[in-house]
């Protein structure tokens, strides 16, 4: 009789090592997880039969007992791959359960990549003794509980949101698992809809203290005022992006106020005040780098930035020689030329039975009255024959086109001249001769002092010779410095361009140039290292994206990129690097006539000087003297 008993009971206990066997391979298939773990109450051939289910499934597996000394986090190390627990707390005392959630508490091990299956009898039990302090919205927490017999299952999905904010445990029923109908799961809608409510915690955003808030005017009040859209415009974008995302995850937010950013410190009070537990999430938007994310963890590139030195781009102070040539290219010079040469010629021909004896004087004047013709000037030359006039007037005709011509080329020329431009490179901007300057901004030295050779070359050649007491002016003052030209202030498009659309005309805004220190790119709220709601933040604010809500903040919030209309430029005046070679042609034909002036009258002496010499000697042989 008693070996009759003995074999119901391992019968029995066969049969209920079985089932539940067949509801952990069955809900870890279902999750498509890589690997399982745990603690089971199985035996060792039960446990081995369950290894061998695992295998045929393409799960591997691995399981123990627990222990004094058993530990959790070396074998739940799950980076890359979506690795199964079991916990069966049927078997176990809560003292050793206990320790081991509390391990898996303490090593942040309740993360999307891993998914718990505790098994036991009393729900309310578990419920009430399991450590939720790391619990989040991305917890894959299960508890299945058994019945007597073991031949049914009730799965809960259970998370908190954040239970250091106040938030309470949520538990849902997922499903079940019956001998007959097997696993059968109706919570089939995605983790992150069904745990989208927040149910009214609070979240702290940290601010900087606001600068240009009127007295008496609160902070929630002076972030949506637009009247001053384009001050702190960064903490406005980040404190109103956080108002909508409040809305649709529904959590209450509270701003706290984190002292100003002193230069030497190298983290920064936003960050500090993650790291620190004084905030939840950062209000004002911040620009990735890699010492950051060894501190906290980045949420969503949400907001474009940038800073620049800006300055109108100096042009070339050289002589410009060309400006006379330029309008005809060199096939037209040239043929003008050879017009001018045949029709000296010619005219020199003509002018034979006309009013000049003398050949070289016939030249001479024919090439003066040629070139006159053409420079459109008169002439009170005496033509008595038709040939001659019928040739004047074919040049003056010759000469009155390429007058047109010429002129028309020429302003046409002034009107497209190009502005000249320079890379967007701090290298070429260490050979301008310029002054420099920046707004303060705490983090400027960081960046004005990185490894790249770029920015050692500038900073060596440049910056690092400023006086310490011209480095930093406000931006009004250094702005205006800007636009007088021959200075290059750095500070943040959004701050810049509102002074330069007030002040600017067309053609300075097409004269100001842009070298980036920080080149474009975009900033991101940033959240607590063990944040129990990055997924959701992420999830938020994509779907505040995908709805035009950012968009409709940043071109609320963030000054509007100005544009240079080529379309309205207007000639500018003539400077005296344009004008120098006209003048500088005036003084060499005045030098020249001087110099055959000297020559002339020095010929003209000594030929009187000698008829003298000849009339003197003649009366001397002749006896008058």
């Amino acid at each position: 009789m008693r070996c009759l008993f003995i074999c119901i009971y391992l019968l029995i206990t066969y049969a209920y090592a079985n089932f539940t066997n067949n509801v952990i391979v069955d809900y870890f298939y279902y999750k498509k997880v890589s690997s399982v773990i745990g603690y089971s109450c199985n035996g060792i051939i039960d446990d081995a039969q369950l290894v061998k289910d695992f295998n045929i499934k393409g799960i591997t597996s691995a399981l123990s007992k627990i222990t004094n000394g058993s530990t959790i986090h070396f074998f739940g190390f799950a980076d890359f791959y979506k690795l199964g627990i079991i916990l069966d707390t049927r078997c176990y005392n809560w003292d050793e359960i206990h320790s081991i959630l509390l391990e898996a508490t303490d090593y942040r091990m309740y993360d999307e990549l891993r998914y718990w299956l505790i098994i036991g009898y009393d729900l309310t039990y578990i419920a009430d003794n399991i450590n939720d302090e790391a619990f989040g919205i991305s917890t894959n927490f299960v508890i299945a509980i058994s019945s007597e017999n073991g031949e049914y299952y009730q799965l809960y999905d259970v998370y908190n949101a954040a239970k250091d904010k106040g938030g309470t445990l949520n538990i849902t029923l997922t499903g079940d698992w019956k001998i007959d109908t097997k696993l059968n799961i109706i919570l089939t809608q995605s983790k992150l809809f069904r745990r989208l409510n927040l149910h009214g915690i609070v979240l702290q955003a940290s601010f900087f203290k606001t600068v240009y808030r009127p007295e008496g005017m609160n902070v929630e009040d002076y972030f949506q005022s637009y009247s001053t859209a384009k001050k702190e415009s960064t903490a406005k974008f980040g404190y109103n992006m956080l108002v909508d995302l409040s809305q649709l995850l529904n959590f209450r937010l509270e701003c706290i106020s984190i002292p100003k950013w002193e230069s030497s410190d190298r983290m920064g009070p936003l960050v500090r005040s993650l790291v620190n537990n004084d905030a939840d999430i950062n209000g004002i938007v911040m620009i990735m780098s890699v010492a950051r994310t060894r501190w906290i963890k980045f949420v969503s590139e949400i907001f474009p930035t940038r800073t620049c030195f800006l300055f109108r781009n100096p042009q070339v102070e050289k002589i410009k020689f060309k400006e006379i040539f330029r309008p005809f290219n060199s096939n037209v010079w040239y043929l003008i030329m050879m017009v001018v040469g045949s029709g000296t010629a010619i005219l020199t021909l003509a002018s034979q039975f006309d009013w000049i004896e003398s050949r070289s004087m016939r030249i001479s004047q024919s090439s003066i009255l040629m070139v006159g013709a053409i420079c459109q000037q008169g002439t009170n030359a005496q033509m008595t024959y038709i040939s001659i006039r019928i040739a004047f007037l074919s040049i003056t005709m010759f000469g009155l086109l390429i007058y047109n011509y010429y002129s028309t080329s020429v302003v046409s020329a002034r009107f497209s001249e190009p502005i000249i431009k320079i890379n967007d490179s701090l290298n070429e901007l260490s050979k301008l001769p310029l002054q420099f300057s920046a707004e303060f901004i705490p983090w400027f030295l960081f960046y004005i002092t990185r490894d790249d050779w770029e920015t050692k070359l500038f900073y060596k050649k440049r910056w690092s010779v400023l006086p310490e007491d011209k480095r930093y002016v406000p931006p009004e003052e250094g702005l205006k410095l800007m636009k007088h030209g021959g200075f290059a202030y750095h500070t943040s498009p959004d701050v810049a361009y509102p002074f330069v659309d007030k002040y600017f005309d067309n053609h300075e805004l097409c004269e100001l140039m842009e070298v980036h220190l920080i080149r474009p790119t975009y900033a991101s709220f940033g959240v607590k290292m063990n944040s129990t709601i990055v997924e959701l933040m992420r999830y938020g604010f994509v779907r505040l994206s995908e709805v035009g809500i950012r968009f409709r903040h940043i071109k609320k919030w963030k000054y509007r990129t100005l544009k240079c209309r080529k379309d309205i430029l207007t000639v500018s005046s003539v400077d005296i690097y344009e004008f120098a070679p006209h003048l500088i042609l005036l003084l060499i034909g005045l030098l020249i006539s001087i110099f055959l002036v000297i020559a002339e009258v020095l010929s003209i002496d000594k030929k009187v000087f000698c008829q003298r010499k000849i009339i003197t000697k003649t009366f001397f042989n002749r006896g008058y003297l």
